[in-house]
């Protein structure tokens, strides 16, 4: 799950797009201006800082330099009612990822960031982790981990191999048999329905049924 700081002093538009970002599987913590931003930032690590363009106290703009400072992983957002280009060119020559009008509505906003959800998952990948996103699930591939929200899913090496080996392959169909012949290496295994098993068992421990079955031929990774 991503994790996102929102910044705004607008309450009310504030409290109606945290609901719907959470209602989109994102855990989002709320401050009430750069000040107390800074402060919860100081405290928690984010994927996501979102923040308006205009307070009392100083820019969202110089707000988000600072973000990039202290977490230079972060991902950047501007969403305002500031319509002014200029401001938008300015953010954006300061590496905001991403510029959004509120005028523009809640869904284009939320479109928007999950683009940016997507390009984080990616770098994960890269760097070492598999995301599943439908239900938080975690593989680091450095350590051999699997985690879901957080919590160490204690997975047998096969168990581990195959999860891995789904999640890779995310929206393909896998046979039985291709399964057995990456995760066992060609290996004398006796029936298909031994991938059956390893299956089974891995849904009873993560509690995720991202992995879809195909009918008389194989298994799936849906997201």
């Amino acid at each position: 799950m991503l994790h996102i700081l929102y910044v705004d002093n607008n309450q009310d538009y504030q409290l109606k797009f945290t609901a719907l970002l959470k209602s989109n599987g994102y855990a989002v913590d709320m401050a009430n201006g750069p000040i107390v931003g800074l402060e919860t930032l100081s405290q928690s690590s984010y994927d996501i800082v979102i923040s308006e363009l205009e307070f009392e106290a100083f820019s969202g703009l110089r707000f988000l330099k600072s973000v990039k400072k202290i977490s230079s992983h972060t991902k950047r957002v501007i969403l305002t009612k500031n319509d002014n280009p200029e401001f938008e060119i300015d953010a954006l020559n300061n590496d905001v990822d991403l510029y959004l009008l509120k005028s523009r509505g809640e869904k284009l906003a939320l479109n928007s960031i999950g683009h940016l959800k997507t390009i984080i998952h990616k770098s994960n990948n890269q760097n070492g982790y598999i995301i599943g996103t439908s239900c938080d699930l975690e593989i680091n591939l450095l350590n051999h981990e699997v985690k879901i929200k957080d919590e160490i899913v204690h997975l047998t090496p096969i168990e581990f191999e195959i999860l891995k080996l789904l999640m890779e392959n995310k929206d393909k169909y896998l046979s039985r048999s291709e399964i057995i012949e990456r995760v066992w290496d060609g290996s004398n295994v006796k029936t298909t329905r031994i991938v059956d098993t390893h299956i089974k068992k891995i849904r009873e421990k993560t509690k995720c049924f991202s992995i879809m079955t195909i009918r008389g031929y194989g298994y799936m990774w849906r997201d």
